[in-house]
């Protein structure tokens, strides 16, 4: 189980103002309709705003009743001005691996994207996978591993 002592519930979380505290409430909206959308979730038990930067980046942790496949209890949900993605808690623990966890994932994309190559096994986003996008999310990957790593 994560340590969610530093973490805020998401439904009631709060920015750092009025539009800050918006913005991270919508975003939650986003990622807890995100996670049901797949037809493998569990009903949820409880959710925390682990770490989120209004309408840009915010890191979710789902707490479900049952583990999801007989495996997760939790898993970590991004949402923000980029695509939105689960992941499992194994191997980041903390904040600051799971940010990692994300940008590794969408690096994994990137990387797929620019060699063409389908074959490679990388996590479904929802994005046409074009050059510009590549682009554009190697920008904003770079910027949360500046800004918030």
């Amino acid at each position: 189980m994560i340590d969610v002592s530093g973490f805020q519930s998401a439904g009631v979380a709060l920015g750092e103002d009025e539009k800050d505290t918006e913005q991270l409430r919508a975003q939650f909206e986003d990622a807890q309709a995100y996670i049901k959308g797949f037809s493998w979730s569990e009903p949820i038990e409880r959710a925390y705003l682990a770490f989120g930067v209004g309408g840009i980046f915010a890191l979710f942790l789902f707490v479900f009743e049952k583990a999801v496949g007989g495996t997760d209890k939790e898993l970590w949900v991004v949402t923000g001005d980029l695509p939105s993605a689960y992941f499992i808690t194994d191997a980041a623990e903390m904040v600051p691996d799971a940010i990692d966890t994300y940008c590794c994932l969408m690096e994994e994309w990137i990387v797929s994207v620019e060699e063409d190559d389908h074959e490679i096994k990388v996590f479904p986003i929802a994005a046409q996978r074009t050059k510009a996008n590549a682009d554009a999310l190697r920008t904003r990957i770079a910027f949360l591993r500046k800004n918030f790593l």
